[in-house]
């Protein structure tokens, strides 16, 4: 152990394991006015880390921020993840770089130049894994009203664009005999030949196959859902993303997000 642990700790601080920057989407700011950040975590070639819910295996990817007082970071805005799978187990992931988005607000203090820092803590992975710890800082210069930073916004919208969108119908989520059964209407429903779910909490879905039929009927499309081996009794709400499927199980675009109750 006494030689594992100087390795352990020198990998938390390796700055060829990743490459965290940030953008701000605008080069001012002006107080109350929220603007964008974007989390740019760039990985060695060929390794990967995690979404929220790493899956079977891995670590979810946290940002922790150090702000001005009284300004306000929004939840992480994440890209849908890919799937990794190796040794029968399923993950959830991106592979080379990721980037996370967040809503920043300043509050009424309002310093001439702001400083952002972002404190990133994430699993790297190729044959083997190992933490890394990063951390990166912008400077945003205080404005008469907010300035866009053209060149970052284009950037930031980019990865927008793989942030699903809020499902507007979610429809109705029902768990009876240890099975989760989804109802959406069809006329609202995402158009797809099948679908795919990536639970957002760990131990509430099968994630290899989280959705194990998918049938029509009455107007309605009904998702039979896999429940994980370790869900002993019912969760309170089903969170994660709906992603349609076309003909050859190809992604048709980055899917919707959901969040609704469990009847």
């Amino acid at each position: 152990m006494s030689l594992i642990a100087p390795l352990f700790l020198a990998a938390l601080a390796n700055p060829a394991l990743a490459n965290v920057s940030l953008r701000a989407g605008v080069t001012t700011y002006a107080p109350n006015s929220p603007f964008t950040v974007a989390v740019h975590v760039k990985l060695q070639p060929g390794w990967h880390t995690y979404w929220m819910n790493p899956g079977d295996s891995g670590m979810p990817s946290r940002v922790n921020w150090t702000l001005p007082k009284g300004w306000k970071a929004s939840e992480l805005r994440f890209p849908t993840p890919e799937q990794f799978s190796a040794n029968d187990f399923m993950t959830y992931g991106y592979h080379d770089e990721a980037v996370f988005l967040a809503t920043i607000t300043p509050g009424a203090e309002a310093p001439a130049t702001a400083q952002i820092r972002a404190d990133v803590r994430i699993l790297v992975c190729d044959e083997s894994c190992i933490p890394f710890n990063g951390s990166a800082t912008i400077n945003v210069r205080k404005g008469s009203e907010a300035a866009e930073n053209s060149s970052n916004a284009k950037f930031i919208q980019e990865w927008e664009q793989r942030v699903p969108q809020p499902l507007k119908t979610p429809g109705t989520i029902a768990f009876a005999k240890e099975a989760l059964t989804w109802t959406l209407p069809a006329a609202t429903a995402p158009k797809a030949k099948s679908f795919f779910f990536f639970g957002a909490d760990p131990g509430v879905l099968n994630n290899s196959k989280p959705v194990e039929r998918v049938i029509e009927e009455n107007g309605f499309i009904v998702l039979t859902l896999n429940p994980s081996d370790v869900l002993y009794e019912k969760p309170t709400q089903l969170r994660g993303i709906l992603v349609p499927r076309g003909e050859n199980g190809k992604a048709l675009g980055p899917g919707y997000w959901v969040s609704a109750p469990v009847k």
